[in-house]
């Protein structure tokens, strides 16, 4: 078999643009000399679905993944993409996963395993994290190595002492781990540094994929490239695990981006970004510099992503955002409670994010918004200050992305602490220990805000199957049911 890697990504993932994850790791280890493939098994199982069923990539269909409903559905196929996964001929396999690609990828590889008893099986991205992710949902008899942080530096030294024959000892050092998490395992976890500095890696240049295959690729009218500004996030939201998994936050330089955009743009002819942060606004004098470049250069690109109400921007840079091509925030409002705002540690109040909504639609920047019901100490009147706070917005928000009914995120704090926010996890799901926040309150909640959003002409995407959800919550109860 040959040296180098395959990459894999696997499903579910956003089928708009390549996975950006991916593109970087390929980038960096090709700078390094190594051979890669990359194999983005995410997009071919989304164009292979039939348009008209194409459940999995769904706000929604979170839960479904978890539920094994890919294991039936795909169950004819899971053969097959083991053998196009080894018809790459890479002794080393390295896959991408995030947790609702658990159930399915520990399908997939068995069936490689079976086929390829020397095949070297590495999975890296979020779901290989959280330890009790890591020991409650990943197959560790078919895995030899996870990389649970950074993966670009990481994976390029383990690729190194692999190939050359050489152990792991030069991950023993202070700012490296290297570990088991049952020492029966076959497994074997690694943590590598942070990467600090984003600008030192080399920036992906898609050349790996079939960019017509995307939803918004070149075929698409809109076609749209991935790009970050940053990783991390400033702020520390209780419910959110995404801020423990990429922190510390780090920017990047605005003359990077902006060559970077600069350079896809007459690359690829594309004329749309789509950003990949936490939070894109989280540094504004970054975001000020940058759009005096493009701006100043005239590149003509709009650009998206999510971002943070920020009381600190001004009409001044509102404006320029739009006039620099940015199209559309996607804010993690959650609720109009400031009660519940403080709560969750967001960091403004309702009236700031009213202001923000009003200043950034006037600005010509549409507002996307998310919502988060029944958090820990959320009332009846507080639930109702969201609503008539939505309907005193109306005309500064185009859309609610995502309306969630709150959960307990692995690594999150909320989940950290059950006796410091007062719940606990009865039969049905978490309630708080004076029973007024049951399962069946979030969920009449979570109902009335699709209600009120149809009553009111807010389009809305509901982030929830409610039968998967509940199928899932019953799984966890009865595992033998799953």
């Amino acid at each position: 078999m040959r040296e180098g890697i395959l990459l894999v990504e696997l499903p579910p993932w956003d089928p708009r643009t390549p996975p950006l994850g991916i593109a970087y790791l390929a980038s960096y280890l090709q700078s390094r000399g190594i051979e890669v493939d990359v194999f983005d098994l995410n997009i071919e199982m989304y164009n292979s679905t039939f348009s008209g069923n194409r459940k999995g990539w769904g706000n929604e269909d979170y839960h479904w993944w978890y539920n094994n409903n890919s294991g039936q559905k795909y169950s004819e196929l899971l053969d097959a993409y083991a053998e196009r996964i080894l018809s790459f001929n890479r002794r080393i396999i390295g896959l991408s996963a995030t947790l609702p690609s658990l159930a399915f990828m520990n399908l997939l590889l068995p069936r490689i395993r079976n086929r390829s008893k020397d095949a070297l099986i590495i999975v890296g991205g979020p779901a290989t994290f959280f330890k009790k992710s890591r020991l409650d949902y990943l197959d560790r008899k078919s895995t030899d190595y996870l990389i649970t942080g950074d993966g670009e530096e990481t994976l390029c030294r383990l690729l190194k002492k692999i190939q050359g024959g050489k152990s792991l000892s030069f991950l023993s050092r202070l700012a490296w781990r290297v570990w088991k998490d049952d020492l029966f395992d076959r497994t074997v976890c690694i943590r590598g540094r942070t990467i600090m500095d984003l600008d030192s890696l080399p920036l992906p240049t898609f050349e790996e994929f079939d960019l017509s295959r995307y939803t918004e690729g070149t075929l698409s009218t809109d076609f749209t490239l991935p790009l970050i500004f940053s990783k991390g996030c400033t702020r520390h939201c209780t419910f959110c695990s995404d801020r423990v998994l990429s922190n510390p936050y780090r920017c990047r330089k605005p003359e990077g981006v902006f060559n970077e955009m600069k350079t896809q743009v007459k690359k690829y002819h594309n004329r749309c970004f789509r950003l990949n942060d936490l939070s894109f606004n989280a540094n504004p004098i970054f975001l000020d510099k940058l759009c005096d470049l493009i701006i100043g250069e005239g590149l003509i690109a709009k650009w998206y992503g999510q971002a943070q109400v920020r009381p600190d921007t001004d009409k001044k840079l509102f404006a320029k955002l739009k006039k620099a091509g940015c199209a559309q925030f996607s804010l993690g409002l959650e609720s109009f409670s400031n009660h519940v705002l403080s709560l969750m540690g967001k960091g403004y109040t309702a009236e700031a994010a009213s202001a923000f909504l009003k200043a950034s639609k006037e600005a010509g920047i549409d507002n996307h918004i998310a919502i988060i019901v029944g958090y820990p100490g959320e009332t009846e009147d507080d639930f109702n200050e969201t609503l008539k706070y939505l309907k005193a917005n109306i005309s500064y928000i185009d859309r609610v992305c995502s309306l969630n009914i709150c959960g307990m995120p692995a690594g999150s704090t909320l989940s950290e602490d059950p006796q410091k926010y007062d719940y606990f996890f009865g039969r049905e799901d978490w309630v708080t220990t004076d029973n007024t926040n049951t399962y069946r309150v979030r969920k009449r909640r979570y109902n009335q805000v699709i209600e009120f959003c149809q009553a009111n002409n807010i389009a809305i995407d509901a982030s929830l199957d409610l039968d998967d959800f509940e199928e899932y919550k019953r799984n966890l109860r009865n595992p033998t049911h799953a």
